[in-house]
């Protein structure tokens, strides 16, 4: 089975990639909901081959009790993303807050700190100081709030997923979501980095079927998605609570250029370090 869990993984990879394609050109109203159903087992299975089937499982729980924390705190109180609400259709909620967005949570989490390893070149080697787990760890919240910064003027404005009350700047989102982002994720990467930090968690030999290039094609997935819905979408209006009106194709080109200076270098990027990547284990075999 291990030695399947690859392949699973690029057929996992390539569902995806399809999903979002739909998404992006067509109009069928596909449930977001689907979208950690897809995610959740390759983050479960990619982390159970790279860290160990134990912590990742530690990590879900983890990023589960802390994003429920933070987002029901704000929901509540406005602190620390700001003053919102969601709407009924991500399904049943807990303590005001969908369960459907928490495997979203540790999904986009498990993939964006994977691609902080591969920027940090980690991945076939331990994580030395406690220096590198704070670097690790900050770089991948960024990694992770900026799938947020284009993410979340569609989902709340276009798809109606939450509403924000705040009147914020960006397309009614209020820059304090963003701090708020990497405060909440900043918190479960931390403690897990460190756990990794600790057992010495690293790949000894490259896996197959591209496993390490996943993370970073679905993560550029994503943003790939949003240049479908700018290009093929019906350009609509929408309306915040103010009153204040915005084309949704507005919405789309905005998020587009940010993800090319976010998102896409980001993932590009990563790809690069993969591509240039030497297993250490490997190097030894052949030079035997």
């Amino acid at each position: 089975m291990k030695n399947k869990a690859p392949l699973f993984l690029l057929f996992i990879t390539t569902a995806y990639v399809v999903y979002s394609f739909f998404r992006g050109y067509t109009d069928y109203n596909l449930s977001s909901v689907l979208t950690p159903l897809i995610l959740l087992p390759f983050a479960l299975v990619h982390g159970g081959i790279y860290c160990g089937t134990k912590k990742i499982i530690y990590f879900f729980i983890l990023v589960f009790v802390v994003s429920v924390f933070y987002e029901g705190v704000s929901v509540s109180t406005g602190f620390p993303f700001g003053n919102y609400y969601y709407s009924e259709r991500l399904g049943v909620k807990l303590f005001d807050v969908p369960l459907a967005i928490m495997p979203t949570y540790f999904s986009l989490g498990y993939v964006s700190w994977f691609i902080s390893n591969v920027l940090s070149q980690q991945v076939f080697k331990e994580i030395e100081s406690k220096f590198k787990v704070f670097i690790i760890s900050i770089v991948a919240s960024f990694i992770m709030t900026s799938w947020d910064l284009i993410m979340d003027p569609v989902n709340s404005l276009v798809k109606s997923l939450w509403s924000w009350t705040d009147n914020g700047v960006y397309f009614g989102v209020p820059l304090t979501n963003f701090s708020g982002w990497i405060l909440c994720v900043f918190t479960f990467y931390l403690p897990f980095t460190f756990w990794c930090y600790k057992d010495k968690v690293h790949l000894k030999t490259k896996p197959s079927y591209g496993y390490l290039y996943l993370p970073s094609i679905i993560y550029i997935t994503i943003m790939a998605k949003y240049i479908l819905c700018f290009f093929f979408k019906e350009d609509v209006i929408v309306t915040l609570q103010s009153g204040r009106m915005f084309s949704t194709n507005e919405i789309y080109g905005t998020v587009v250029l940010i993800g090319f200076f976010t998102m896409l270098p980001i993932g590009v990027h990563s790809l690069y370090k993969i591509y240039t990547y030497s297993c250490p284990n490997e190097l030894m075999i052949k030079k035997t």
